[in-house]
This record gives structure tokens, sequence and C-alpha cells, in this order.
């Protein structure tokens, strides 16, 4: 049996109704809380409690400085 503590990015993508292209983006930015999302070597993991009750936490400041800084396309 799997330990389900632990979404896994399209998991998450689906609770949170947002894509795993912008979740993705956001955990490169270094943007999404560190209370709700560990990375695991190249693989993100999010806390299935913390995503069920409360969301996925993104400081969007952090997100446009990083696309701002790097040239990148984002929202």
């Amino acid at each position: 049996m799997m330990d389900k503590t632990w979404l896994t990015m399209r998991e998450a993508a689906e609770v949170c109704n947002v894509s795993e292209g912008s979740l993705r983006r956001w955990c490169i930015a270094g943007a999404v809380n560190p209370e709700c999302a560990k990375q695991f070597g190249r693989v993100w993991r999010f806390k299935r409690e913390k995503i069920e009750k409360e969301g996925i936490d993104v400081d969007m400041e952090k997100v446009r400085a990083y696309f701002a800084k790097y040239n990148k396309k984002g929202r």
C-alpha cells in the first residue's frame, strides 16, 4: 500500500484546479510555500493534508520576479 501523505504534481494540480505546467513553473520560481511542497531530487511532492485544506500557497511576486529576471513568459 502506498503512503498517500504526499501528492504527485498531477494530483496536486487536479486538487487545486490548475494546470501541471503552472504548478511546475511556480515550483521552479521558488514561489510555493515550503510547507506545501518539497522537492525530492527532480520530483516535486505536495502535502495532501495542507493542499486539501488550504490549497497551494503561492507567492505571485516571486513568480513575476523570476520570470522577469530570466526573461521567460509567465503569468
